[in-house]
């Protein structure tokens, strides 16, 4: 896929990141679907890599909030509550003949 199809790409995900985080402020957080990213897209040009880094990089926080507002108070409670209560797992071995 050639360079402009490639920039082409990464503003409409920057634009459906966009509408994503105002979605969020208005307080409706599913308004947006998923990217799509169009069929064959073959290699990222090494020149647009910095800019799909920083996309991929806002795509995780925006899905971080997003993950935060679609989860209710309950949801919230029942995390905290489980890791506070959980030990983490250990590995033990008894050193002893069978």
């Amino acid at each position: 896929m050639s360079l402009a199809a490639w920039e082409r790409a990464l503003d409409a995900f920057a634009a459906r990141l966009a509408d994503q985080r105002a979605a969020l402020h208005a307080g409706q957080p599913d308004a947006v679907g998923p990217f799509a990213p169009p069929p064959s897209m073959g290699p990222l040009p090494a020149e647009l890599r910095a800019r799909a880094e920083d996309l991929l990089q806002e795509a995780a926080e925006v899905q971080a909030h997003l993950e935060a507002s679609l989860a209710g108070p309950e949801v919230q409670v029942v995390r905290r509550l489980v890791s506070a209560t959980t030990a983490p797992t250990v590995a033990r071995y008894v050193d002893r003949p069978l």
